[in-house]
């Protein structure tokens, strides 16, 4: 078993667009203005996933549309 991060630099997203070739590449983090990193705080959790979930939807309809272009 070979970790990503000891065969590659970078993050897991770099490997999986270089190496692996997977087309579209997401990488989502909790919102923060800078005062509580990745540890926000859990009444933050719900609606920070609601946003996600958003961006994803949106997302999925954008990549959708470029794929059904002749």
């Amino acid at each position: 078993c070979i970790l990503l991060t000891d065969a590659y630099g970078g993050s897991s997203d770099d490997w999986v667009k270089g190496v692996a070739g997977v087309k579209y590449i997401l990488s989502f983090e909790l919102r923060d203005d800078g005062e509580y990193a990745f540890m926000v705080p859990e009444e933050q959790i719900p609606e920070s996933g609601a946003e996600t979930l958003a961006a994803l939807n949106n997302i999925q309809m954008a990549i959708t549309e470029l794929e059904e272009e002749p």
